[in-house]
């Protein structure tokens, strides 16, 4: 009688799959502890985060973290009361619940929680590149460039969205086969879709021109040189519908978290055109600058090096056509989002950051990297026929190279002047986050907070995850008027109506007033230049950047600062300072704000205020009685 094989514990699963581990396998381990190191020997040095507090990519990020960490609900605005999340929030919970599990502040996770995610891509690439040139050795080439690549850690949504979600949906949507694979496709598809706006996008260019592609290489054949049509288009249609069908099924309502607030409450009316304000939007768009410079760059050593060798994958893809499938699909999804605004922009006067399409090229040119040491493998097998391990001296050398660009990026790294200001703590920054801590600690996560200047403003929210009533607008929703909001501001404090103030306070929540060295500073700055304003309207460029000092808002609200006795003068200026002198400006009313109304002058208290021998660095005021 034959006696069934006793099922297996989980530590003998374990044990087989340790056993069953391959040369390869154990280099990715080594490449893991490696670049953990190198990570780790950067970021223990780091006391702060390694950008600027005031208009920050990296503090926003961290803000929104916080307002999550708080115990603000994931899809609810981090930074205007009664809002809906406005970015994808994935990697703010996920940096929230790191902290929490670890027992660290969000400061912490914030520069840690980053080791992780390239940890991830590195994994999840090396998976990919199995399938992509089904063979290990190449597949841990690419694990090893792609951490070359991202090595010095991009502490944003961006960068987890490259780093991690890119491959992923690569690996799980592109194989998925069986209803278990599909199943778990329209996890990662949902997770696009709570992680960013454009990827989210982009994911759909992707799977779109997954579905075509199938469509296309399932009824077309090369038979001895002629081109055969099958003539299945249709079964081949209902086929890619079955598969896709699972997938959004299960997906889109993960996705929804996110979309839904945008299409069903905003209806995707975009009253804050943050890209214009930034000199980012479509008018300053350009095909050629958007494209060629992601894959060829012949400036320097490495660039050059780079550049031939994607030159020889794509010719090696020309000859195999049957492996260009992943470069091929994210080149064309990245190509798509490039271009998008010129149909959007006409029929619906809005775009999706067609700027940001251009990260999909990188999984283009880093496996056609790949396929270029692969082909100066086989023409070096070819025609020289070495008596030694070829691939592995060839993949040697590559990885050489590599070492040399990793070591390039983390020097040009660590001499940056943000990463250089984050290896500090300075007294002021000290005091900012001791603010911070104060202001988490006594005040309620829904208390709203007005500041005289939108940096300022930014920079609370960053350290405390608090609501704001008004903070800069290239980091705000795209979905609130937040030029409505600069003008409500400018009348609560400065207009000539007590019951006009009372009824704004109430309106927008507002409980505390905040100023900080830089807020304090600005006014001081726009007063002086005050008399000069009228010179902005003059073509005064360096005079128009400098009215950025004073709080703005549109030319629309005349009228209504007019009504409540707000001064004001008509000037042309930036709404976003970011981008120099060459930033796009606009007509505006700066708002002169040397001193608050009567009643807002009555109705502060001072609760908290944080000095250094240097001078007042945050100042904290409750409003009401």
């Amino acid at each position: 009688m034959e006696t069934e094989n006793p099922k297996k514990s989980f530590s003998e699963k374990i044990k087989d799959k340790i056993k069953s581990l391959e040369k390869e396998d154990y280099l990715l381990l080594l490449l893991i502890i490696i670049v953990l190191l190198i990570q780790l020997s950067i970021v223990t040095k780091l006391k702060q985060l390694p950008g600027p507090i005031y208009g920050g990519d990296i503090y926003h990020h961290k803000g929104m973290a916080q307002h999550i960490y708080n115990g603000g609900l994931p899809w609810k605005d981090p930074y205007y009361l009664e809002g809906y999340a406005f970015y994808g929030w994935l990697l703010h919970l996920l940096t929230a619940s790191f902290a929490f599990i670890l027992g660290i502040g969000i400061l912490k996770a914030s520069i840690y929680f980053p080791l992780v995610e390239l940890l991830l891509g590195i994994i999840l690439t090396y998976l990919l590149g199995i399938k992509v040139f089904k063979d290990k050795l190449f597949a841990f080439l690419f694990s090893a460039a792609w951490a070359s690549f991202f090595i010095t850690l991009d502490l944003n949504v961006s960068g987890f969205a490259t780093v991690v979600m890119m491959p992923a949906l690569a690996l799980f949507i592109t194989y998925a086969k069986t209803t278990k694979q599909r199943i778990f496709a329209g996890v990662i598809y949902g997770l696009c879709g709570i992680t960013h706006a454009s990827l989210f996008i982009g994911l759909n260019f992707y799977i779109f021109a997954l579905i075509f592609y199938r469509i296309i290489t399932e009824n077309i054949e090369n038979k001895e040189g002629k081109t055969v049509i099958k003539k299945e288009f249709k079964k081949s249609i209902i086929n890619q519908i079955r598969w896709v069908s699972l997938i959004l099924l299960i997906g889109i309502p993960i996705a929804m978290l996110y979309w839904g607030p945008i299409i069903f409450v905003y209806h995707g009316k975009t009253l804050n055109p943050l890209q214009e304000y930034s000199g980012s939007g479509v008018a300053n768009f350009s095909l050629y600058q958007s494209t060629i410079p992601a894959f060829f760059n012949f400036s320097k050593g490495i660039n050059i090096i780079f550049s031939i060798l994607v030159i020889l994958g794509i010719y090696y893809l020309i000859k195999n056509p049957g492996k260009a499938k992943i470069p091929l699909l994210f080149f064309i999804a990245g190509f798509i989002g490039i271009i998008h605004p010129l149909i959007t922009k006409p029929l619906f006067n809005t775009s999706f950051g067609y700027y940001w399409f251009g990260r999909m090229f990188v999984v283009t040119q880093i496996i056609l990297i790949i396929f270029g040491v692969f082909l100066v493998y086989l023409l070096i097998k070819k025609y020289f026929k070495p008596n030694f391990d070829l691939k592995k001296a060839v993949v040697l050398l590559a990885l050489i190279v590599f070492i040399i660009f990793t070591s390039q990026n983390i020097k040009n790294y660590k001499n940056g002047q943000f990463t250089q200001a984050g290896f500090t703590l300075s007294t002021e920054m000290e005091a900012m986050f001791r603010m911070g801590d104060w202001i988490m600690a006594n005040t309620d996560k829904n208390d709203v907070f007005v500041s005289t200047h939108p940096e300022t403003s930014f920079a609370l929210q960053s350290i405390s995850g608090r609501k704001v009533m008004f903070s800069r607008r290239t980091h705000s929703s795209h979905f609130i008027d937040v030029n409505k909001r600069a003008a409500d501001e400018a009348v609560m404090l400065y207009g000539n109506d007590s019951e006009k103030t009372k009824e704004l306070l109430k309106e927008y929540n507002v409980k505390y007033l905040y100023e900080d060295f830089y807020s304090l500073q600005t006014k001081q700055q726009c007063e002086s230049i005050w008399n000069s304003l009228e010179e902005t309207n003059e073509g005064n460029v360096n005079m128009q950047f400098q009215s950025y000092v004073c709080l703005q808002t549109t030319a629309e609200f005349e009228e209504y600062l007019k009504q409540y006795g707000v001064e004001y003068k008509k000037i042309t200026g930036p709404l976003d300072p970011a981008g120099g002198l060459e930033t796009p400006k606009f007509a505006l009313l700066a708002i002169r704000g040397t001193e608050f109304n009567s009643y807002v002058l009555n109705k502060t208290k001072l609760v908290h205020q944080e000095l250094t021998p240097g001078g007042t660095i945050a100042v904290l005021y409750k409003i009401g009685d």
